[in-house]
């Protein structure tokens, strides 16, 4: 998990870009090279080293933090690995890691130097390892597979949690301060997350999560990948990419996304009998047509596995009588119209037709023709209504009920 410490630092800092450089104000201890540095917030700064200081302004530009010294005809650049409420990671030109702890209160630069940094405060839950004054708690370990498990949709298998254990553990070992940061961070920001219930807007922070995690290892050979990616990739394949949005298009999200048209399809009277050859055609005919679509589409198509988890879950939990209401319901706001029993949905099973006859291929074509028409139509609203309904009849609605994680 440490070796991913800096790309899912730099997802969590995606969410809140706008206010980085206040975030920044305050003064920041670095124990390692004794190092304190004080960010005003008129955007002046005063940096003491051993044996020197330096004084001039700051500024972000993206996840960047540039320092220019007052007598100095360029900035110094240091990139913002990771920014949390008491630490600030940063990384210079030459690669060197440093890692800042916020001082309580705003002493000023003047003392005698020796500087040291303060051991953690350990996090609940059972102590699991101990180095350089920092504990790695099982706390800690669980939100590196939660985070995992928030990106896959469900839990890993107990072998992979102990793989995953030992390797958070050794790499404490190597960087303690930095890998409880790490942790930490991802602990709150999954606490974050999970104050959210729209299956899209879930599923488009598990997106520009993902996409980090990926177009942040793609070039690297699979065995050569971090734990942590590996693990993932066990589960989810990625189908198609659009790096500029940073969309990654999953064969969960395209098989979601094809179970839930053929639920919609049904409630409107239209029903479509998805077996494996037809699945694999839609898959094909998605990842041809991902590249054009519109972003809104895209954002739905990419958060259908969510969407469908949801839907599917609490459409079981509704009686026959509530089925029905759904089914009224849903057809008086949307303009497909009615519905015959025949298109009722009774589950998401696939197979192979026994005989691919000329009729059958035809019926398949025309499958796929009105299954990427109805996901072109789609929209967060058409979404809305939906879960909306079902909430309101008797579901929860909501993604953090439904999961068993």
């Amino acid at each position: 998990m440490f070796a991913m410490a800096a790309l899912v630092g730099m997802w969590i800092l995606s969410a809140g870009a706008e206010g980085l450089a206040q975030s920044l104000e305050g003064t920041w201890k670095e124990g390692r090279f004794e190092l304190v540095l004080v960010l005003h917030g008129d955007g002046t700064y005063a940096l003491q080293y051993p044996g020197g200081a330096s004084r001039g302004r700051f500024g972000v530009q993206g996840y960047f933090l540039l320092m220019q010294d007052a007598n100095a005809a360029a900035p110094v650049q240091y990139q913002i690995l990771n920014l949390t409420g008491q630490a600030l990671a940063l990384r210079d030109v030459q690669g060197n890691l440093m890692h800042f702890e916020r001082q309580m209160g705003q002493a000023g630069l003047s003392g005698s130097g020796g500087l040291s940094m303060p051991p953690s405060t350990p996090a609940s839950g059972r102590v699991m390892a101990q180095a350089q004054g920092y504990t790695l708690t099982s706390t800690h370990v669980e939100a590196g597979i939660g985070l995992v498990q928030f990106i896959i949709g469900h839990p890993v298998k107990p072998d992979e949690v102990k793989e995953l254990t030992d390797q958070t553990v050794a790499e404490f070992h190597q960087e303690p301060a930095y890998v409880v940061q790490q942790l930490e961070s991802i602990g709150r920001s999954l606490e974050q997350l999970r104050t959210l219930s729209d299956p899209i807007h879930i599923g488009i922070a598990r997106q520009e999560l993902f996409a980090a995690l990926y177009m942040g290892t793609a070039q690297i050979p699979e065995p050569e990948k971090p734990l942590l990616i590996q693990v993932i990739n066990r589960y989810i394949r990625t189908l198609a990419v659009d790096p500029d949005n940073k969309l990654i298009l999953t064969d969960r999200d395209a098989d979601g996304m094809i179970q839930y048209v053929s639920f919609v399809s049904s409630l409107s009277g239209q029903p479509m009998r998805i077996h494996d050859a037809l699945a694999r055609q839609i898959r094909s005919d998605l990842v041809n047509h991902f590249p054009s679509m519109p972003l809104e589409q895209k954002k739905v198509l990419c958060s259908a596995g969510l969407l469908w988890q949801v839907m599917e879950s609490n459409w079981k939990q509704l009686s026959q009588v509530q089925q029905q209401q759904f089914r009224q319901q849903f057809t008086a706001q949307t303009p497909q119209g009615g519905l015959s029993q025949e298109g009722a949905y009774t589950g998401g099973a696939w197979g192979v037709p026994s005989s691919p006859s000329m009729s059958q291929q035809m019926a398949d074509f025309q499958a796929r023709q009105r299954c990427m028409q109805m996901m072109m139509d789609m929209n967060t609203m058409s979404h809305a209504t939906s879960l909306n309904i079902i909430e309101n009849i008797g579901g929860t609605g909501n993604y953090w009920k439904v999961v068993d994680y």
